[in-house]
């Protein structure tokens, strides 16, 4: 079966999950490839190892796409201070200088993927397809053989740590995996 999409966004994560929320309930058709669903949450297992310091704007933001209820009902901690230093000098922020109860939340990167991930499901022009793997230059489904075709538009990457290094865009031209964008 194959399926047509305006918008094929490769990674799940915090940006590539974060874009197709703000893209859902557009006139779009948008699909979002992730190679691996992150855990579940449970609330008593320890903190993750990799978290992140999210601003005020951040917030907005994941408020603005609906997912920062998800963020909620799991675990963050806002901060109020913070002190960055380098080998020539340090300085620090305190929210009290911008009027602000806090700067920002520390939470558990997967636990703003999990919320952004959930938040999608919402969407009717949003498909997930995760589990996915790259085979022959076409991504499928795995366990099947489901695939989608691009139609016109974009084929959008974000880049994490072992991320797929080729991608297509409308042009069919090729970028290199080290490009950056968004």
């Amino acid at each position: 079966m194959n399926q047509h999409f305006d918008v094929v966004i490769v990674g799940g994560g915090m940006v590539g999950a974060a874009v197709a929320c703000g893209l859902g309930n557009s006139p779009l058709k948008v699909a979002v490839i992730e190679s691996a669903p992150p855990p579940v949450f449970s609330p008593d297992q320890p903190h993750d190892l990799r978290v992140s310091a999210l601003s005020i704007a951040s917030k907005k933001i994941l408020e603005t796409v609906g997912a920062w209820q998800g963020i909620e009902i799991r675990r963050y901690c806002p901060f109020r201070r913070m002190r960055v230093w380098e080998t020539t000098g340090d300085t620090e922020f305190c929210s009290e200088d911008i009027n602000y109860p806090q700067l920002g939340y520390i939470v558990d990167n997967r636990i703003i993927q999990l919320a952004l991930l959930e938040r999608l499901a919402d969407f009717d022009n949003i498909s997930l397809i995760s589990p996915a793997v790259k085979k022959n230059r076409i991504l499928a489904r795995r366990h099947n053989k489901d695939s989608f075709r691009r139609r016109r538009n974009a084929i959008v990457r974000f880049a994490g740590c072992g991320r797929w290094r080729a991608v297509e865009s409308s042009a069919n031209r090729r970028f290199r995996g080290d490009q950056l964008g968004l």
